[in-house]
């Protein structure tokens, strides 16, 4: 079963690779395009995303 698994990973590892090198493209630009100055957030922001997240799951 291991060596089936493998066999399909080296046939479709070119395509992932390839999947995983566009994906990245996004990610990295997310970074510089929503920085910010101040990577701090107060109590008042984590209270309202606890309480979404709450709200999200009852």
């Amino acid at each position: 079963m291991l060596a089936n698994t493998l066999d399909i990973f080296d046939q479709q590892s070119g395509w992932i690779v390839w999947n995983l090198f566009l994906a990245f493209i996004p990610w990295a630009l997310s970074f510089w395009l929503f920085r910010r100055k101040v990577m701090t957030r107060n109590w008042g922001w984590w209270m309202i995303y606890i309480k979404y997240q709450i709200d999200k799951y009852i």
